[in-house]
């Protein structure tokens, strides 16, 4: 009884003491919550274009939001080419709205977009992608593994997540860079 009344009077103690880190937390996560859903829908999304243009049907997206995506494809005449389309796409279509956000509110002065939410999104999605793609190789996970199956070299995987995870990296450096420049 006495312990565990001392253990919610120390809880309640550092809930008030350090609310700030707490709200900040709650919204790193929720941040990181919704980056990893937006970065899974349009990764699948690749995969069902990629099947569409190839002349694929009978597709099935499915995507929770805790966990890992897929999608089925039914008839998939040129599955190397779907499954590239899903990274591609997957570090692009963010990189796009990233680049295309950051012309619009320098130009027109309409932030279509938060700024910063944006361009982190962009470069977590390129290092999701480049991590899942340049690194699946080793235990042929998931796209990695389809890709090497459908003919795809291991050198293409690594340059891939080389290319993608420098990228996202300096996507990630410059925010932190233009940060300070604006707190100064």
């Amino acid at each position: 009884m006495v312990a565990t009344s001392y253990c919610k009077m120390t809880c309640l103690f550092l809930l008030k003491r350090y609310r700030i880190c707490w709200r900040a937390g709650i919204g790193a996560i929720a941040c990181l919550l919704s980056w990893w859903c937006g970065m899974m829908a349009i990764h699948e999304l690749g995969h069902a274009w990629g099947a569409w243009l190839s002349g694929g049907s009978e597709i099935d997206i499915i995507v929770p939001a805790v966990g890992f995506s897929r999608t089925t494809i039914g008839i998939n005449p040129q599955p190397l080419f779907v499954a590239w389309m899903g990274a591609s796409a997957g570090c692009a279509v963010p990189l796009v709205m990233a680049i295309g956000s950051t012309i619009v509110w320098k130009r027109v002065g309409i932030m279509i977009w938060p700024q910063r939410w944006t361009l982190g999104w962009a470069g977590f999605c390129l290092l999701a992608n480049s991590a899942y793609i340049g690194l699946g190789w080793i235990n042929h996970i998931g796209d990695a593994g389809d890709l090497l199956r459908h003919g795809a070299c291991i050198w293409q995987l690594v340059i891939f997540g080389l290319v993608a995870m420098s990228s996202g990296f300096w996507i990630w450096h410059q925010m932190i860079e233009n940060r300070r420049a604006d707190s100064r």
